[in-house]
């Protein structure tokens, strides 16, 4: 065989891609002589760097913290002669009083109803599939199942409108998500089960391992929570069970004061590169989460306790504050400063970056950000979600927040509040002029009982004359109280909406949809935190959650379910949007009216108007989805789970007609015949018809359902063969809905073999319940 023809390198020897790079001084392991990690105090020095930066916002947010609190008298203002230090100043005279009252307090007030607003209406995760696969739109729907599964144990929606509301005096509140051991648990899975010929549970998955169980969890006839033995077999004897700690996704609220970005000319936290994140949790919560930590002598534990960052103070809670100089006794209960850093991919770190240290010196955890999937490295986003206000046209990334906006004239009000409350007092207290040679004595006008006081002539006293409050102070409360509403873009619905001029609902929708656009750009802002919370949580759990669990819930068809799981069945699904009608600032009710509206213009069908109210105020009025709706659902829901494994479908002859005589056709006296699909005992034990079915509401009930399932893309991507079955069911619906349909009692014409009440597939599946589920 001759030699290949040598063909030559063009390129001379050069090399392509990126050559390997050294990851930064985070992840670094050296050690300083004393023992110190270099990365722990690189960490401190990163954050330390920042402080003039800093200093200013801080001292705002301390102003606005005041004033929400109900402090007189705050101000900002700068050292002498230092340009980069500031501080919130009080008068001594009305320094730790707040004696404001609640009522009175009309930025608290704002404060509150804005949050109640833009939060009246909490949104919902809409994962978007990866592609358009079967595989791909399966694993979303399953995200979206999870997500909501693990938001509704985090209260996602409640910590976002705690950021949001802490955000009034920050400009922005944060979430911040990290990944806990739990409690020890007893290790628990979903275990599936057929039902024998007797109609007895016969356990399906004796041991666990992939041959014992489908591997999308799904098909079995019964599933019932099992606990597992140190062997693997099942029990469900829970003291039998072995015991295990799963990590758990932690969602924790932060303000300004603990997060600082990188770099810190950063718009926002999608516009950084990295995060740092400031806390000074308990010892004791810190060594549950890392007992190494229990190993270090007294000394070493006394050195974490005393290290204290420059201007330590600004990034502490008051509470903090207190316990901090107050150092507890017990170890448990002293404050440590930790400091956490995190870099997404960036030349200086491809694969991320995490690092968390305690006390400026020790470092806990110190590893790429990243995970593999799929045999390559994913970069995780940095675990911050961000809830801001303002932005002022200012590039400040922490925005500004209602307190900033409208403090001073919190402050002028209030000043005229106190001015209005001295007039009332002078008033009570004014003064009485008696003539010396008067015999009326000072008791006697303290005698309210008393009518008649006999005095001299001429000895009469007289009233100090007060004059009346300035109506200019009055006036400039009033308009002082008008402007913050306006600045703040809430208006008349600051005041609830009880304004006389109001004079009817759609007055009162017009108002709202006028504040809803002068605050889109706020309602951007919470819609873009809350779906970066969705990422963050979708990348965590794909990341680490590697151990089964059991997710649990309510179908559509209203039929308990519940699955075991782990990261990997989220598949590849990396987006998710906000869900239709979700995080619109309505109220159920209001909602409820928009639809009515659209309902009466002839844009929604009355079908539609029920799915509606019955998802806004089903909770509110207690309304119920009807048996017979649910009924029809559980069917739908059996037939998507799609064709069980080697499911053939049953075909019998029937004769062929003649098109004009209507009559068989004959070839040499025999009947031509043909090949057609009817209902076999599959499809049969599905769509089983019973009696109630062929009452009109209930077939128009089953018609909408159906006619919803035949026009979206997962019924053409089922066989034709399978489609079948629906379209059969449809056609037996549609006659018995028609106003020339069966009368009660009467066989529809259109009802197939498997659903008369004669001939050989009149039996439905054995292994089919009513609701429609059959077994694998």
């Amino acid at each position: 065989m001759p030699d290949e023809p040598t063909v030559p390198n063009p390129f001379h020897g050069e090399a392509f891609g990126d050559a390997e790079i050294e990851p930064g001084i985070l992840l670094s392991k050296d050690k300083a002589d004393d023992g110190t990690s270099k990365a722990a105090t690189t960490a401190v020095k990163m954050w330390e760097a920042q402080h003039d930066i800093m200093a200013i916002r801080e001292a705002q947010w301390e102003v606005n913290e005041r004033r929400r609190a109900g402090e007189k008298n705050v101000q900002l203002r700068k050292a002498q002669d230092d340009d980069r230090s500031w501080f919130a100043w009080t008068s001594p005279a009305s320094a730790n009083k707040p004696d404001a009252v609640a009522s009175m307090n009309k930025g608290a007030t704002l404060c509150r109803k804005f949050a109640s607003l833009m939060w009246a209406d909490p949104p919902a995760p809409d994962a978007m599939p990866a592609d358009g696969s079967d595989e791909a739109r399966d694993a979303a729907e399953f995200t979206n199942r999870a997500l909501i599964h693990v938001q509704n144990k985090l209260q996602t929606a409640k910590k976002g409108r705690r950021a949001f509301d802490r955000a009034s005096v920050f400009g922005s509140g944060f979430t911040y998500y990290t990944m806990r051991s739990s409690e020890r648990v007893k290790k628990e899975i979903s275990a599936g089960f057929e039902i024998d010929e007797a109609g007895n549970m016969v356990e399906a998955a004796e041991h666990i391992d992939g041959a014992a169980r489908r591997e999308d969890g799904m098909g079995w006839s019964q599933y019932r929570s099992m606990y597992v033995r140190a062997d693997g077999t099942l029990t469900e004897d829970m003291s039998e069970g072995v015991e295990e700690n799963v990590p758990e996704l932690h969602e924790e609220v932060l303000t300004g004061r603990n997060v600082r970005f990188i770099p810190h000319s950063a718009e926002d936290i999608w516009d950084a590169h990295g995060a740092m994140i400031a806390a000074f949790p308990t010892w004791g919560e810190l060594r549950r989460q890392f007992p190494e930590l229990d190993k270090l002598a007294d000394d070493e534990k006394e050195k974490l306790f005393d290290f204290k960052p420059a201007r330590a103070k600004y990034s502490m809670t008051p509470q903090e504050q207190r316990t901090w100089n107050k150092r507890p006794e017990d170890d448990d209960e002293k404050l440590v400063f930790t400091l956490a850093v995190y870099y997404t991919g960036c030349p200086d770190y491809p694969k991320g970056a995490y690092l968390l240290s305690v006390g400026g010196k020790k470092v806990l955890e110190q590893t790429p950000w990243s995970f593999e999937v799929e045999d390559r490295e994913v970069a995780l986003p940095i675990p911050l979600s961000q809830y801001a206000q303002f932005e002022e046209g200012d590039p400040s990334p922490y925005y500004y927040g209602m307190m900033h906006l409208i403090g001073l004239g919190n402050e002028v009000r209030q000043q005229m509040v106190a001015a209005l409350q001295d007039h009332i007092e002078w008033m009570l207290n004014a003064k009485i002029f008696v003539p010396i040679s008067s015999t009326l004595r000072p008791a006697d006008l303290r005698q309210a009982g008393r009518t008649m006081i006999p005095i001299n002539p001429g000895g009469q006293p007289t009233f100090e004359q007060i004059p009346s409050f300035p109506a200019e102070g009055l006036r400039l409360w009033e308009m002082s109280t008008t402007e913050m509403e306006h600045d703040t873009g809430l208006g008349n619905v600051a005041t609830g909406l009880e304004s006389p001029q109001v004079q009817s609902g759609k007055h009162a929708q017009q108002i709202v949809a006028q504040v809803h656009s002068t605050l889109s750009d706020v309602r951007q802002n919470n819609i873009d935190g809350y779906l970066r919370d969705c990422e963050i949580q979708l990348m965590m759990i794909r990341a680490f959650y590697t151990l089964p669990s059991i997710i649990s819930w309510v179908g559509e068809d209203g039929a308990y379910k519940e699955r075991e799981w782990t990261g990997a069945d989220l598949g590849l699904t990396s987006q998710v949007q906000l869900k239709a009608g979700t995080m619109t600032m309505l109220t159920p009710t209001a909602k409820t009216t928009v639809a009515y509206q659209f309902a009466s213009n002839g844009m929604l069908s009355q079908d539609d108007l029920r799915d509606v109210i019955s998802s806004n105020l089903g909770g509110l009025l207690g309304i119920q989805d009807k048996p017979e709706l649910l009924r029809i659902r559980r069917q739908i829901a059996a037939w998507k789970q799609g064709p069980p494994e080697g499911w053939e479908p049953a075909m019998d002859q029937e004769p062929v007609l003649d098109p004009t005589l209507g009559q068989p056709i004959l070839t040499e006296g025999v009947p031509e015949t043909r090949e057609v699909q009817v209902m076999d005992q599959v499809l049969g034990g599905i769509w089983r018809a019973l009696p109630v079915d062929d009452l009109p509401f209930v077939a128009l009930l089953r018609l909408h359902e159906l006619s919803k399932l035949m026009s979206k893309s997962e019924f053409s991507e089922q066989p034709p063969e399978w489609q079948f079955g629906v379209l059969e069911e449809f056609a037996r619906v549609q006659a018995v809905a028609s106003p020339q349909g069966p009368q009660p009692g009467q066989q529809p014409e259109s009802r197939s073999p498997a659903q008369s009440t004669q001939g050989p597939l009149a039996q439905p599946d054995p292994n089919a319940e009513e609701d429609g589920t059959r077994a694998a």
